[in-house]
């Protein structure tokens, strides 16, 4: 089986794709980070929605993103490496904590 953009339905590429992991219930989820998107599928590789994280309903851009974890809580923890920081936010993309991690100052 081979997934991509075109299988799941979208008009553009999976451009910078690069890291996933599952959570609990087996859901995959995508790092797009040259798009600061992630993008879920359930345990059948089937779309569930694209998240977009925001901070006071502005959109987050990631520089370079390369890890993702998603924790028991649903939490996703986005490795946004040129920026020095590791972005923590909720599932639905809303920013919990932004910059818990910066390590620029090191």
């Amino acid at each position: 089986m081979v997934i991509n953009a075109t299988s799941l339905g979208f008009e553009k590429s999976f451009a910078g794709l690069s890291d996933l992991c599952s959570d609990k219930d087996g859901n995959v989820y995508l790092l797009v980070g040259e798009r600061s998107q992630v993008v879920v599928l359930d345990k059948d590789y089937n779309y569930i929605k694209t998240v977009v994280v925001t901070e006071n309903e502005e959109k987050v851009n990631f520089d370079g993103a390369q890890g993702i974890f998603v924790d028991k809580n649903g939490e996703i923890y986005i490795c946004d490496t040129n920026n020095s920081r590791i972005i923590v936010t909720d599932n639905d993309g809303v920013l919990d904590v932004l910059d818990l991690f910066n390590i620029s100052n090191m």
